[in-house]
């Protein structure tokens, strides 16, 4: 069989224009951030930049939300249904730690539970509730 021949067909299709082209590369894109240590953290279909700033803080922390937690499937369930969402982001080799810290302010107190990198302990997130499993 000659490659030549065989991919002639393939070769002969229009390439897509620029803008096809971005379309496409932004539909499939997954942006990762790493820690300083360069241990990965976080991917996300979202750039940070573009995510909402908590506005009335100190930090101006970005706000990114999480899905809930991956219900156990069952063997007899039969829904396949794959629900889409314009974001979806993702925390990975984090540690949550155990206590919350209770931040005070002049609006009031804030329970916060920080999130660590998995290598060197940095605090990397804070979230507003705990997304620990419950024992």
């Amino acid at each position: 069989m000659d490659i030549a021949t065989t991919s002639r067909a393939y070769f002969a299709m229009p390439s897509p224009s620029p803008d096809e082209k971005i379309s496409l590369q932004a539909s499939n894109t997954v942006y990762t951030y790493h820690c300083l240590c360069s241990h990965l953290l976080l991917a996300t279909t979202t750039p940070l930049p573009s995510l909402p700033t908590r506005r009335h803080s100190h930090d101006a922390a970005h706000i990114m939300p999480l899905p809930p937690p991956v219900p156990v499937a069952r063997k007899n369930s039969t829904d396949n249904s794959a629900t889409t969402h314009d974001h979806y982001g993702l925390l990975l080799s984090t540690r949550q730690e155990r206590q919350a810290e209770i931040i005070t302010s002049d609006s009031g107190f804030e329970k916060r539970y920080l999130q660590r990198c998995g290598r060197c302990d940095l605090v990397v997130a804070i979230l507003r509730r705990s997304h620990r499993k419950a024992r």
